[in-house]
């Protein structure tokens, strides 16, 4: 089942007037075209995805943390147990402060309460299990694979402590699954390492697997980083939610607003 639920209408401040908005069909055909080019030189087409707020929404996970957290804390009184409980999806925000502040819930020492449990349980195998497909992201990736490319999902989420869980989830919702063949999982050795120094260092890994010939990624640094790496690639970047550190997309980066034609944001 997918994430029906949008994302914040908000367009991201990484775009400017120069960025096209483009329908994933649009996509489609410009990949189908590159990866056939590609195959006939004898390449290996990569089409590279992130996965948190591009393939999958963490939305769910955040939610069910909060919920959790509340049920857990016996020294929260009821009303404050009942409005973080009753804090719907489409209000959850990048931000746990803020995902609370707009519940009502304003106390300092509650706020840093709430945070520490977060940080303690979304980098998680147990709590990764919650996300959800982002609309369309697996029939679109399906679709690309039947193409011929080689699927990597390259994403922050460390080997230790995530791998599994965001396995598990690959298979749950029916993407291709990784076999180090057609479909490659590519997480980061450790929770500790910068995710701007993995997504660099990841560069040099992708050239030694193939030819990138398609990106995306909800980050506007990250991406960068790749389009820097491989500027003849085709970049997309998902306006969903991203972290308040932003910088510009660089010239040419395409939007899609999610993987399903029929968006308003598109």
């Amino acid at each position: 089942m997918d994430s029906l639920v949008p994302f914040p209408a908000d367009s991201s401040p990484a775009l400017s007037g120069s960025h096209r908005r483009v329908s994933p069909s649009e996509v489609l055909d410009l990949l189908e075209e590159r990866i056939a080019r590609t195959l006939a030189d004898g390449g290996r087409p990569l089409v590279v995805y992130d996965l948190d707020a591009t393939l999958f929404d963490n939305r769910p996970r955040v939610l069910r943390i909060l919920q959790d957290l509340a049920e857990e804390d016996a020294t929260l009184d009821e009303r404050t147990r009942a409005l973080v409980k009753s804090i719907p999806l489409d209000r959850i925000r990048y931000r746990v402060a803020d995902t609370l502040r707009a519940a009502g819930l304003t106390d300092p020492a509650l706020l840093e309460r709430f945070q520490e449990g977060w940080w303690k349980r979304f980098f998680t195998n147990e709590y990764v299990v919650f996300d959800l497909p982002t609309p369309g992201s697996v029939e679109f990736v399906r679709r690309v694979a039947e193409f011929g490319g080689t699927t990597i999902y390259l994403t922050g989420r460390d080997t230790p402590g995530m791998s599994r869980g965001t396995l598990s989830s690959l298979i749950k919702h029916g993407f291709p699954v990784p076999d180090d063949r057609g479909t490659i999982l590519i997480t980061k050795p450790t929770f500790e390492q910068p995710d701007m120094e993995y997504k660099r260092e990841a560069v040099a890994r992708l050239r030694e697997i193939g030819r990138p010939v398609g990106l995306f990624d909800n980050e506007p640094k990250p991406l960068n980083v790749l389009v820097r790496g491989f500027p003849e690639a085709l970049a997309v970047f998902l306006d969903t939610m991203h972290s308040p550190d932003v910088e510009p997309l660089e010239p040419g980066v395409l939007v899609m607003g999610s993987f399903v034609a029929d968006t308003s944001r598109n």
